[in-house]
């Protein structure tokens, strides 16, 4: 029974192991979900932060071709273009190059150092440029054309404004030109931050869509190879949206992790069941402890009942009984309980004796009866027909028999001691002594005759032990204290003497009648 229920445990620990798994699996699945949602809401953050910034960084840069156009609107033209272009890079920030192209051709750059290979450009005539060019004079607003790789060397993104002028005569805008803002990638990623994203942990990506093909074309990233499941954040730009994608450079998932937190559900799952095994085992063993209480119970219920009936029995036989039966200390012999005897016996209610010890109630006859009693009850453990003496509260001594048991009552020691008067009994003894004596004596002074006597059947002779015949009269003489005297009777008399019996009968009725008269 005790092996069924054991591997009823093993199974039932081990479903617990199962379920406890699965749920751990389960948390451990939302909480990857979780992070993974932190984690991009995180990357999310950044990647706003930072097209924000990148955005800005535009908006700052290209303002300077937004004020080159006033001035030539204004103006019609710029003469010391080189040194309003200077304050402009410096104020501005970010911005690689400024550049005046009349009717299309650069014309003019600042600076010009590095960048003289684009004196001279036609974009309206350049296969690669000419696309966004017009599409900047048809919109009328400011393009951002690019990446491109620079004539000059390097790669940059260039923002196009197109000037027009109003003709007086016709009163319509003409075609003046472009004021252009030249920004090199890696000035713009600088200038905006963006290139910090390596530094922060984090693959970047920054793309757009090509206004010809629509397909997608990389601007910048921080690796070689393509980056997958990215989060990818729109960057407003003119004409156009580029787009910011990051990724964590450690990756969306640690195996680490995943791995740390898998083994965690694992024990986790291991300590569950073996607390659920351990539980039930001793909820089992509980059980099982619990009916052997209540069993112990039960008997113990028993047994109190029993005790309670012995109780019941014993105060009834206490109080009932006509000799006197006292509980006393061990210790100091102090009376706890006298029973009706005691009072009869000892003359004392018990209101006066409870409390107190035989010595203040002056019971005993001679004080050391108490140290006896001890003394026999540590040799023997029992007292039985101990001879004592008592005093009445009148005076009156009294012959006892004692008989004394131990008894534990709360944990303490205690004595019952039972005592019997046997006053008038001895008294009755010994004039039974004295009656006894007085017939022992008497009997003394008698002989006595036993046994079988043959004796004749005839003439009554009987024998003795030597075989010789011997008349009764002188056997019973010679044998005993006894004596004859002779005579004889009526029956006798008729028999041998009948003549004398008729005379002796005459005789008699004479003085009968005499006697009458």
């Amino acid at each position: 029974m005790r092996y069924r229920s054991k591997r009823r445990l093993i199974t039932m620990a081990i479903v617990a192991f199962i379920v406890t798994l699965g749920f751990c699996a389960s948390l451990v699945y939302m909480w990857e979900r979780s992070r993974l949602a932190e984690l991009r809401n995180a990357v999310t953050e950044v990647g706003v932060s930072k097209a924000y910034s990148l955005s800005s960084q535009l908006d700052r840069s290209l303002s300077a071709a937004y004020a080159l156009a006033s001035l030539i609107k204004e103006y019609g033209d710029i003469k010391n273009f080189e040194n309003l272009a200077a304050d402009m890079i410096d104020r501005y920030g970010g911005i690689s190059s400024l550049q005046l192209a009349p009717s299309g051709i650069v014309r003019n750059i600042y600076p010009l150092e590095g960048n003289e290979a684009a004196i001279g450009h036609d974009l309206l005539n350049d296969l690669g440029r000419r696309t966004e060019a017009l599409a900047a004079i048809q919109s009328g607003e400011m393009t951002l054309a690019g990446p491109f790789e620079l004539v000059q060397g390097g790669t940059a993104v260039i923002g196009r404004y197109p000037v027009f002028l109003t003709d007086e005569q016709s009163d319509t805008d003409k075609f003046w030109g472009f004021t252009i803002v030249l920004i090199k990638l890696d000035e713009l990623l600088s200038a905006s931050s963006v290139d910090q994203l390596v530094a922060s942990g984090y693959h970047y990506e920054l793309s757009r869509k090509a206004p010809d093909t629509l397909a997608s074309q990389i601007i910048a990233m921080c690796a070689h190879e393509a980056i997958m499941d990215l989060v990818a954040i729109d960057v407003n730009v003119p004409n156009g949206n580029w787009s910011l994608a990051l990724a964590p450079q450690r990756g969306w998932y640690s195996l680490l992790s995943v791995f740390a937190e898998a083994t965690v559900a694992v024990f986790l799952s291991l300590i569950i069941a073996l607390l659920y095994y351990q539980r039930m085992n001793y909820m089992g063993e509980l059980l099982h402890k619990n009916r052997l209480l209540n069993d112990e119970v039960k008997q113990r219920k028993l047994i109190e009942d029993n005790l309670k009936k012995s109780e019941e029995k014993f105060s009834k036989a206490f109080h009932a009984s006509p000799d006197s039966v006292t509980i006393t200390t061990l210790e100091e012999g102090r009376l706890i309980e006298v029973n009706e005897g005691f009072e009869k016996a000892f003359g004392y209610s018990s209101d006066e004796a409870l409390g107190k010890t035989p010595f203040e109630l002056n019971i005993y006859s001679d004080p050391n009866y108490r140290q006896y009693m001890l003394e026999i009850l540590q040799g023997n453990g029992s007292i039985q027909g101990f001879y004592a003496q008592g005093v009445r509260k009148s005076g009156e001594v009294r012959d006892c028999l004692l008989s004394v048991e131990k008894i534990v009552i709360n944990g303490t020691p205690h004595l019952v001691t039972i005592a019997r008067d046997v006053t008038d009994l001895k008294l009755a003894e010994e004039k039974k002594d004295e009656l006894i004596l007085k017939l022992q004596e008497a009997l003394s002074e008698i002989k006595t005759l036993n046994g079988l006597l043959p004796i004749c059947s005839c003439c009554k002779k009987i024998r003795d032990d030597n075989g010789y015949w011997n008349q009764i009269e002188v056997y019973i003489r010679d044998r005993s204290d006894a004596d004859f005297s002779h005579g004889i009777c009526p029956d006798c008399a008729k028999e041998v003497y009948p003549d004398h019996y008729k005379k002796i009968l005459g005789v008699c009725s004479e003085n009968e009648e005499c006697k009458k008269d």
